[in-house]
């Protein structure tokens, strides 16, 4: 990166927001978003032959299961192990597309190692002491088998005996956002953003299973974030363009994805939406982060476990601290009204703790309005807060709002808990420095984001440098890898005959990854929630704002505060938050930024890199 955001200060970026309000997941959103956001940077039809996914003869290793039944916890998601560690499986309901059914050989149980069947002869590039390929990530796929040459030829569309076609959606920034990030030195140019697409399609054609196949990029680009007119035009051109799969697309509108979606290709395009965005369109649409109705399902049981019916002993005014916590939530939504469901979800949700909200849900535009308007919107939320005596305020919606909601409670006097929920960004460091202080450091809660690395750590960083020799050259890689990550994943599990379907149980029976710190719980399929699952994050952690902690945010920029991750950044899944009081406030056991392999608790295995470039 050399360095290229070091410029940027937060008082720069603050006065960036105040002229430029349409700054939001366009670009800083895309820069920094999910699990793979680094942490300190330096610089249609399926056809009738599919034969399903590949066996890959019992499950692969890294894989356990603690036994959670997905009858009596049906949020709950089996745990994973991490590390690419060789354990055996006990073929659970809650586990049943991971370990060893379906993809896996269909009689559970499997172990790791060489695969677990007798008849398994794994293929090139396997590491047989984990059962995994030999990369250097803890979510290194299972070893294939070794391809005998036959791959059904042109199986689907997009998909021919040589090659399977991927388009890579570059979208347009608008001219404000591209002031914002020239003068940070930070704008990247979409022919860097191509060639981090074109890096890692190398990358995976390389060390990922593509049985005889490789992947063939086609780039499309695209209009600005909210662009309708746009968005449809370039779904034409995927559609044109005959390929079987999309990287990314608009992040305000989802006509790209919808229209993808009926024309039978597959997009990996989306950023937290509830999780109906994905059923009504299966099998078809994917993201690398969680929805937000799996969210309101980890936020209802943290409520409800550890907060409901006890004081606001946190909050910033005398008469809350005594007081039991009545609960608000403020959350982001579209005109028409994309994100109620969710809400709404949550509200019964609550239920089956006894727990409520005081004062029914309430939704915000958020910075998809001008700066005046947002402020003026704030006025109103902080006092209609204040107005009904909320202790305890849950803020689900775009990273810039609290900005100025909390400007605006400060004016107002009222310093309730501010309970941090996951929500897209609100979670960093970045902007949690953007927030007013007196207001932030009452903040805490629970984040799906793994706990933070140091930029070369971060996975996408990583395997770009193990692979080609040289750190990525645009300041967005992290998302280009992200989604990348599920469709080379899933083309590798889904075996010789790829398809949309073959897609779709290859990911379903990806086995469960991960449960640590830095490397976040991943899987897909059934039986780990109460639906069909096609989002790749699973787990959530505790954490709480510390203004007196100083460091540097995700972007380098200097700050006086930075989150702690409560107990190094200890994960839970659903169904298994202590049902005690938060650990929040105890700086003992809390951990900022991990900033050398040796002090990851959930280190990724090591493999030599001659001759991968």
């Amino acid at each position: 990166m050399n360095g290229r955001w070091r410029d940027l200060t937060v008082g720069d970026l603050v006065d960036g927001v105040k002229r430029y309000q349409p700054f939001l997941l366009a670009v800083l959103a895309v820069a920094l978003v999910a699990v793979v956001l680094p942490g300190r940077p330096d610089r249609g039809s399926e056809t009738a032959a599919a034969s399903g996914p590949v066996d890959f003869g019992g499950a692969a290793g890294g894989v356990s299961s603690d036994g959670v039944d997905g009858g009596t916890a049906a949020s709950a998601d089996a745990e994973g192990s991490g590390g690419g560690r060789r354990q055996a499986t006990t073929g659970t309901t809650a586990d049943r597309s991971q370990t060893g059914q379906g993809a896996f050989g269909g009689t559970g149980g499997g172990s790791g190692g060489d695969g677990g069947g007798s008849s398994f002869v794994p293929g090139a590039n396997c590491d047989t002491s984990t059962g995994r390929i030999a990369i250097p990530s803890v979510y290194a796929p299972p070893c294939a088998p070794k391809f005998d040459g036959d791959n059904g030829g042109a199986t689907g569309p997009g998909v021919t005996g040589d090659t399977i076609k991927i388009a890579a959606y570059i979208g347009a920034l608008d001219p404000q956002t591209g002031a914002i990030l020239r003068a940070a030195g930070a704008e990247d140019d979409a022919d860097d953003v191509w060639q981090m697409y074109l890096d890692y399609a190398d990358y995976f054609n390389a060390h990922y299973e593509t049985y005889g196949r490789k992947i063939e990029m086609v780039r499309i680009d695209g209009g600005q974030p909210a662009d309708e007119t746009a968005a449809k035009a370039n779904a034409e051109e995927v559609k044109d363009a005959g390929a079987f799969l999309s990287l990314d697309g608009p992040t305000d509108t989802n006509v790209y994805m919808r229209e993808l979606a009926s024309a039978g290709i597959i997009c990996v395009c989306t950023q937290s939406q509830p999780v109906e965005a994905y059923l009504n369109n299966a099998p078809y649409v994917w993201s690398n982060l969680m929805s937000s109705t799996q969210l309101y399902v980890h936020r209802a049981e943290y409520v409800g476990k550890r907060l409901w019916g006890q004081p606001a002993k946190w909050a910033g005014q005398a008469d809350f601290k005594v007081q039991t916590r009545t609960f608000g939530l403020v959350y982001f939504d579209t005109p028409e009204g994309s994100y109620k469901a969710g809400a709404d979800f949550f509200v019964e949700e609550l239920k089956q703790y006894g727990a409520s909200l005081k004062m029914p849900p309430y939704a915000v535009t958020g910075a998809h309005v001008d700066t005046a308007g947002a402020q003026k919107e704030a006025q109103t939320v902080s006092q209609k807060l204040k107005d009904e005596g909320i202790t305890t305020v849950l803020f689900a919606g775009d990273p810039l709002y609290p900005i100025f909601l909390t400007q605006e409670a400060t004016q107002d006097l009222y310093f309730p808990e501010w309970i941090v929920t996951g929500s897209v960004l609100t979670d960093t460091t970045l902007f949690g420095s953007l927030y007013d202080q007196n207001q932030w450091e009452h903040a805490f809660g629970l984040s799906a984001l793994a706990a933070r690395t140091s930029e070369e750590l971060s996975e996408a960083y990583r395997v770009h440098e193990w692979h080609h020799g040289t750190a990525p050259v645009a300041n967005t890689y992290a998302i280009r890898y992200a989604p990348f990550w599920i469709a080379a994943t899933g083309i590798h599990m889904a075996g010789e005959r790829l398809t949309v379907e073959t897609f779709r149980d290859g990911l379903f029976a990806y086995p469960r990854t991960g449960d640590g710190p830095v490397h976040p719980s991943t899987s897909f399929g059934k039986g780990l929630w109460r639906w069909d699952d096609y989002l790749r994050l699973d787990d959530t952690a505790e954490l709480w704002w510390d203004r007196t902690a100083p460091g540097q945010s995700e972007v380098g920029s200097p700050v006086a505060g930075q989150y702690r991750y409560v107990d190094g950044g200890k994960r839970y899944r659903a169904g298994q938050w202590p049902a005690s009081e938060p650990n929040v406030f105890n700086e003992a056991g809390t951990v900022t930024v991990y900033e050398s392999r040796a002090s990851v608790p959930d280190p990724w295995p090591e493999y030599g890199h001659e001759g991968h470039s």
